[in-house]
């Protein structure tokens, strides 16, 4: 193996001492520097559109109904049954504790089954794909949120203010999601909470849980 003398340079230390000689030699000019500028934007943009194209898409309407963000899901072998998801509910749209307006519920009418298994069901809003909630109301007052209405979750919620208390919605919910307020006779159901949903921020259990609907599949 041949030594190395002390004037070799390894092929790293031969190209940085020839790109500092080079510099010297030709010094780069007002115009070299702008061409250079310009390369390097044009590669950073190009760079980010090629970027861009694996980015999630806009969710897009479904037989021209725009699907919900997703929808709280509960684990009922975490439900202890303390019913603070309720209140939250309540007091958070409703300004006061009031179970019988939350819109989730832990299933009361399962008693004889929560009795046998010790497990409670939460029951939540679907958010359905067809919202026959929204197919049933007559005057628009069930509708799915447009974007940027409750933090463009697309959520099927009720305008107070159209709703006339008919509970055509309440009737055509399969999953029997839709409440009514007796003293108001307004129909009431889960908006999501524009995203974050309370009930799930405040379950100590952590038995509920806000699911998007790409995940969740």
């Amino acid at each position: 193996m041949a030594e190395k003398l002390v004037g070799d340079k390894t092929p790293e230390e031969s190209t940085g001492f020839e790109l500092i000689l080079n510099a010297i030699k030709n010094p780069i000019t007002r115009r070299r520097f702008l061409q250079g500028s310009a390369l390097t934007v044009v590669a950073i943009a190009g760079a980010d559109f090629l970027a861009g194209c694996g980015r999630k898409k806009e969710p897009q309407p479904v037989n021209g109904i725009m699907p919900a963000k997703g929808m709280v899901v509960a684990d009922e072998t975490l439900c202890g049954s303390c019913r603070r998801c309720e209140l939250v509910c309540s007091y958070s749209h409703n300004g006061a504790p009031w179970p019988a307006l939350a819109r989730l519920t832990v299933d009361r009418k399962r008693a004889e089954y929560a009795m046998s298994t010790g497990l409670f069901k939460p029951e939540t809003c679907h958010q359905c794909e067809d919202p026959a909630c929204v197919k049933a109301c007559p005057t628009g007052a069930a509708h799915v949120a447009a974007k940027g209405e409750f933090g463009d979750t697309y959520a099927r919620v009720i305008d107070p203010e159209k709703c006339v208390g008919c509970r055509s919605c309440e009737r055509a919910c399969p999953f029997h999601m839709v409440v009514f307020n007796e003293q108001a006779k307004k129909s009431l159901k889960c908006d999501l909470c524009g995203g974050d949903p309370r009930c799930v921020k405040e379950c100590p259990a952590s038995a509920l849980t806000f699911v998007p609907f790409a995940k969740k599949a």
